[in-house]
């Protein structure tokens, strides 16, 4: 619809154009010209939007509401406070570090990398440290504690079963990067 209004306008502008204001061939093919230029510019911006994919669901760590009992699925998650250093000093970004290339002994290989939830308390409250092949690399977004306390709870078998270390390295001006994790919990 909005393609048929912009083609009116344009044709009465075309027509004021040499009519009222007695445009020369010249000018005539040269305004033609914009026009087309114009018309391709809109007609691709539609195609565009047409095709544009619909919006994207909404990521499993903004759930509303913990899985029921008989309920069962999975969550991913990145795993949170990756940058901060554990209770014996040791850098969760090294561990990370040597997670993702399989450095000995964290790892075996980039590959062997698995990963369980250990239940501890922050502030008094319920939280869930996160363990890769036996190392603290950080915890359960608060966003996600309740659905792993429902689902730690109430399904017969809750396990992390994919684990995956991002990030690290450089960006484009050398600054170094923070290495990342992120979990998939099945329950």
């Amino acid at each position: 619809m909005a393609l048929v209004i912009l083609l009116w306008i344009a044709y009465v502008y075309l027509v004021d154009r040499c009519i009222f204001h007695g445009l020369s061939f010249g000018g005539f093919l040269q305004t033609v010209a914009v026009l087309a230029i114009l018309f391709v510019v809109l007609i691709v911006w539609s195609v565009k939007r047409m095709i544009r994919p619909a919006a994207r669901p909404q990521q499993a760590t903004q759930r509303p509401a913990a899985p029921a009992a008989a309920d069962s699925g999975s969550v991913t998650f990145r795993v949170a406070g990756t940058s901060y250093e554990n209770e014996d000093g040791e850098s969760r970004q090294e561990i990370l570090r040597h997670l993702k290339f399989g450095d000995a002994p964290w790892a075996d290989g980039p590959e062997d990398l698995t990963a369980e939830l250990e239940e501890t308390e922050y502030n008094g409250e319920t939280a869930f440290a996160v363990m890769v092949n036996g190392y603290q690399v950080g915890n359960v977004p608060r966003a996600n504690i309740r659905q792993v306390i429902t689902a730690r709870e109430h399904v017969a078998t809750c396990y992390v079963s994919s684990v995956r270390i991002l990030g690290g390295g450089t960006d484009s001006d050398g600054k170094q990067l923070n290495y990342g994790c992120e979990i998939t919990l099945e329950y």
